[in-house]
């Protein structure tokens, strides 16, 4: 069992936490030992004109994640973390898995923007087109990037930011999207714990001059502040452990990883990284919860 620690008034409150975190900075995937804060690389590019990103946990000893490469088309590959076999998949970005359907949501650059399509894993080559990325923008001369890995919010139900700047969520059995109305929340993660969608919180769509971190009910739409800085990235969630990861800036480019408590609204760093620390997952690689259950 391993143990993160946080500050509360003073003190040391332990949470057991049963997993490890795996994110990807650049050529590299890292795998971070929270027990003793040791990072090991686990997957390294060929070269360097080839990058990872976006990796999502699909067994307690497997990842899927995006391989881009300067020149080619972006794939998704099925990672073995024991093995450290590497299988291609099919073309796309921006994965999301779903254990409970072994459903596959990605996005695909087409003409005119990123389209969100949905697939078996089965059949990954017969993938359903479901939605549109919201429209590119610069806000201030800097490019407001909207467009996010779809956010497991249920066993069979995802919620993502629409064309229209609104969060849409949609149910893999019926194939049926709904919109929430809601137009001021772009989707990072989900609170397993007490069942609210982690949201970067923005003003008319425009996510880049932000106000911040909240937790929304989707269904009363009822919001509460988390207290963590407006430039962290990388969110992940640990349902083991309930607490949230992200990375926040560090040293010149470098990233320092942290983890906030929900309980007592506090944050320590857990570990400073020579990397920058792009996207993560939460992986489970004895016996515990990647979040497959609840969500």
């Amino acid at each position: 069992m391993l143990l993160v620690f946080s500050s509360v008034q003073g003190a040391c409150a332990a949470k057991a936490c049963g997993g490890q975190l795996v994110y990807s900075a650049g050529h590299v995937v890292v795998l971070l030992d929270l027990r003793t804060r040791s990072e090991t690389v686990i997957l390294r590019a060929a070269d360097q004109v080839s990058f990872f990103d976006y990796p999502v946990v699909r067994s307690n000893s497997s990842v899927i994640l995006e391989s881009m490469h300067l020149l080619r088309t972006p794939k998704l590959q099925l990672f073995d973390v024991r093995s450290k076999q590497v299988s291609s998949l099919v073309d796309g970005t921006m994965p999301t898995y779903i254990k409970a359907s072994d459903t596959l949501f990605l996005w695909r650059g087409l003409p005119g923007g990123e389209h969100l399509y949905i697939a078996h894993l089965d059949t990954l080559n017969s993938a359903l087109e479901i939605g549109e990325d919201p429209p590119l923008e610069k806000v201030n001369g800097v490019l407001d990037v909207r467009t996010r890995p779809v956010v497991a919010v249920s066993r069979g139900t995802v919620a993502f930011l629409g064309r229209d700047l609104k969060v849409w969520t949609y149910t893999i059995s019926t194939h049926q999207a709904q919109d929430t109305q809601m137009d001021d929340c772009l989707p990072e993660a989900w609170r397993t714990r007490t069942s609210q969608l982690v949201c970067r919180r923005g003003e008319n769509g425009r996510f880049l001059q932000d106000t911040g971190f909240s937790l929304v009910d989707l269904r009363t739409r009822r919001s509460t502040p988390i207290n963590i800085p407006k430039d962290a990235h990388g969110l992940v969630y640990s349902p083991d452990c309930d607490l949230l990861f992200y990375a926040s800036e560090g040293k010149g480019l470098w990233s320092t990883i942290r983890a906030y408590d929900f309980d007592h609204d506090s944050d320590v760093a857990v570990s400073p990284t020579n990397r920058f620390f792009n996207h993560g997952a939460w992986l489970q690689l004895d016996g515990g919860s990647n979040g497959d259950d609840a969500p």
